[in-house]
């Protein structure tokens, strides 16, 4: 039912909107929440149940909020007599030298990192736990490989990845849109193919979902083994991107799109296992984590750049023309784990 109000609130979501919305539900399950919310679920697990389903939950909710506040803009627009249509957002600017990035990106972590410090003491002083126990466990010492991590990470992302997808996607899509507006098919192929080979390399390194897999391994007792599962949602991720770089190549709308993605979803969930069915819907939520959205959104934007869809090739969805890459990215993986381990005894 979630999902399918989801799809509801897509469909009378101002276009511009749809994208940002279900790449919105897609990022919001990263290499922090992703483990924080399969602890919590295993934790919660009774009798039978496998705890999964909740990583999904995580980022649909996502959909609907953007939709909300879609609609609260629009309303208050209206009160306040507003115009937000003539606001144009400003250019991000690009990367600085080595040290302002290095500040930017200690501030960007510390930032990140606060609301997960707050929320463990708030655990600890919830359930009482001795404070010397908690220091002698590896809990300070995890907290700050991961604040290292995270920072670190952040870096890399900004000098390297982002760069490098945005630049490596405008040169490699040109020539596929010829001067009198035709798709160059064989160099069509040749992107779409770039675009799953290197999202499906990603997959596999991706720490959401190899956190998963570990997970979906060991409560199914080896019958779900972590790399099948890990190749079959690199497969789902890299057929989603394909779609979603053959939407930014033709410049088509979003909606259509997502509403056949999602009603083949829906109709191989009917009468599947709880188990499966909770695996493949956190398993969309778990492709698009901290490796591959960086490079997804900056292919895109880069694709998107050089084909004119990002500057007036159609102007209802110029804006934002490489949005919506992500929710195709994340909903078919949803598909490939369904049928490939459809009929197994879970």
């Amino acid at each position: 039912p979630l999902a399918l109000l989801c799809l509801l609130s897509t469909c009378v979501t101002p276009p511009a909107a749809q994208g940002l919305a279900w790449d919105a539900g897609a990022v919001t399950t990263g290499p922090i929440t992703v483990p924080v919310i399969l602890a919590l679920g295993a934790g919660f697990v009774r009798g039978g149940d496998s705890g999964f389903g909740l990583v999904a939950l995580a980022s649909l909710f996502p959909v609907l909020s953007i939709a909300f506040s879609c609609y609260s803009i629009k309303l208050w627009a209206h009160l306040t007599g507003t115009d937000t249509a003539s606001e144009r957002p400003a250019r991000a600017s690009p990367a600085g030298s080595l040290l302002e990035v290095a500040r930017a990106e200690a501030q960007l972590t510390a930032q990140s990192f606060l609301p997960l410090s707050v929320g463990l003491a708030a655990v600890v002083l919830y359930l009482r736990l001795p404070l010397r126990a908690v220091a002698r466990r590896p809990v300070p010492l995890g907290l700050a490989r991961v604040l290292f991590g995270l920072y670190t990470f952040y870096v890399g992302i900004k000098l390297g990845l982002l760069p490098m997808g945005r630049n490596g996607g405008a040169r490699l899509v040109r020539g596929v849109i010829q001067p009198d507006g035709a798709v160059h098919p064989a160099r069509a192929v040749g992107v779409c193919a770039f675009g799953v080979l290197t999202i499906g390399a990603c997959q596999m390194i991706e720490p959401d979902l190899l956190v998963l897999g570990s997970q979906a391994e060991r409560l199914s007792a080896g019958r779900v083994p972590k790399m099948r599962l890990v190749a079959t949602v690199a497969a789902g991720c890299g057929l989603g991107t394909v779609i979603g770089i053959v939407k930014v190549l033709l410049n088509l709308p979003l909606l259509p799109i997502l509403l056949a993605l999602y009603t083949l979803a829906l109709a191989l969930t009917y009468k599947q296992d709880d188990f499966l069915v909770g695996l493949a819907w956190d398993a969309a939520g778990t492709s698009t984590g901290s490796i591959t959205v960086p490079l997804i959104l900056a292919l895109g934007l880069g694709i998107a750049e050089q084909v004119g869809a990002a500057e007036g090739g159609a102007p209802e969805y110029s804006p934002l023309g490489p949005l919506g890459i992500l929710g195709c990215a994340s909903a078919a993986p949803i598909c490939t784990v369904l049928v490939w381990f459809r009929g197994m005894s879970l």
